[in-house]
């Protein structure tokens, strides 16, 4: 318990430890950060000022929706022409007999006949 209880303090510690390299960088790049978003807002207010005098944009028609896909059947289901195919099978087997296993790894025309 006495090591969890160490292992939990130490994770504690190095969060502080970041939060306060992270405050650190923050205060001494501060000036930088303001000069940042000062250029941003200006370039900003300046795009716009742009727009305001200019004539307005034409609005381009709205284009036909391409035509929906007929949904298929919901059932029976298409046939795959490709991929596996699971197939739902019951064998009965009797008392005293082991169960066959049925794996896809193992059944093999070329492999297992019998």
């Amino acid at each position: 318990m006495q090591v969890l209880i160490a292992f939990v303090i130490m994770g504690l510690i190095g969060v502080l430890a970041l939060v306060l390299v992270a405050a650190a960088a923050l205060v001494r790049l501060w000036p930088l950060l303001i000069v940042v978003l000062v250029v941003v807002g200006v370039v900003r207010w300046w795009e716009r000022r742009g727009r305001s005098g200019a004539a307005p944009c034409p609005v381009a028609p709205p284009r036909p929706s391409a035509a929906a896909r007929p949904a298929p059947p919901p059932w029976p289901p298409m046939p795959r022409s490709d991929g596996w195919v699971m197939v739902p099978l019951w064998i009965p087997h009797g008392r005293g007999q082991p169960q066959p296993v049925i794996d896809a790894e193992v059944i093999n025309v070329e492999e297992h006949r019998g």
